[in-house]
């Protein structure tokens, strides 16, 4: 994939609306500009956000990966306010892998729906879209690209070039970046590699919020004393709040939890307590100390897609001015 910039606007167009297929009509989609509007001359917004597959120029970033043919792109939302701010690792869906213009949307709608993000975080997101190097492609999963052609599928964010285009987009940021406090969220397969990154990478985050993902746990062996001995160094100081649905079972699991509070010499049997958070939302928290918590949710648009409700009401969840007082733990 490559992207190109619009000749009749300020935004970066993803090259993915270039292809064909057998849905392919040049009805919906540019294929010069961000959308047909703008292509008309009739301004450079759709009032269709899907039709304008696009990301304003000034949040696109690009960095060049070692090993990598092709640089990793991201968006950043760096806010006006000055001196060193908590930064966010921000992870897709898999969605994003088809549309990588959804990215846009899920960066925009917290910013704008969430204040304390909006004012007081560094908000850094890559793409691990169709022929960004980030992503990991499935051998075996398939899916319908946006003009009915099968393709593969993703599997996941690669671990170290997502850690790369992460240290990069922080180093590049010099001194408005706190690097005692970086953490990660992510949602779906980004809740996912969230965890995955974490037992590479968690010894040098602050915390991690996953959203209806587990741990892989790929290529782990349970019987390795050392390989366990080194995701524990990764673990063991990591502030961890997780987010499920209930009944998305599959999403998260309780042996994660319980076994890493007795890694830590916490009791197994976590504090739960219930809360409420709209006519609709309601969560149940289980705690193993402040530092390792799974909630579960009731009442989300769907059971899976529990994320939006915490990204956008904040005075309700406070998960952000949560993760704004976390720092890491130094040896």
């Amino acid at each position: 994939m490559s992207w190109f910039e619009c000749p009749g606007c300020d935004k970066i167009v993803t090259g993915l609306v270039c292809g064909t297929g057998p849905k392919d009509d040049n009805s919906y989609y540019s294929k010069t500009h961000c959308c047909l509007q703008c292509e008309r001359g009739e301004g450079s917004q759709s009032s269709d956000v899907w039709a304008c597959p696009a990301i304003p120029k000034g949040s696109f970033r690009a960095t060049a990966l070692p090993s990598c043919d092709v640089p990793a792109h991201y968006i950043l939302h760096l806010p006006e306010t000055a001196g060193a701010l908590p930064t966010i690792l921000f992870l897709h869906g898999g969605v994003t892998y088809i549309y990588p213009e959804s990215l846009w949307c899920d960066v925009q709608h917290l910013v704008a729906r969430n204040p304390v993000v909006r004012k007081r975080f560094i908000v850094i997101a890559p793409f691990a879209a169709i022929g960004e190097p980030i992503a990991t492609v499935s051998g075996n999963r398939k899916k319908s690209d946006r003009y009915g052609n099968t393709v593969d599928y993703v599997d996941d964010f690669n671990e170290d070039l997502i850690w790369t285009t992460f240290s990069q987009a922080c180093q590049a940021l010099g001194d408005r970046v706190d690097w005692s406090r970086l953490s990660v969220a992510g949602y779906s397969m980004g809740g996912q590699s969230a965890w995955n990154l974490s037992l590479r990478y968690g010894s040098q985050l602050a915390a991690i919020v996953p959203f209806s993902g587990c741990c892989a746990w790929s290529n782990f062996d349970w019987n390795d004393v050392n390989a366990e001995d080194t995701v524990l160094k990764e673990l063991e100081h990591l502030l961890i709040c997780s987010y499920n649905g209930e009944e998305d079972r599959g999403t998260y699991s309780w042996r994660d939890f319980t076994w890493l509070a007795a890694k830590r010499a916490l009791d197994t049997q976590p504090d739960e307590s219930e809360s409420k958070h709209s006519d609709d939302v309601k969560v149940t928290a289980y705690k193993w100390g402040e530092r390792l918590q799974l909630c579960l949710m009731r009442g989300t648009a769907t059971p899976h897609c529990c994320w939006d409700a915490v990204f956008h009401n904040e005075d309700s969840f406070k998960s952000f001015s949560w993760l704004e007082t976390c720092h890491r733990i130094l040896e």
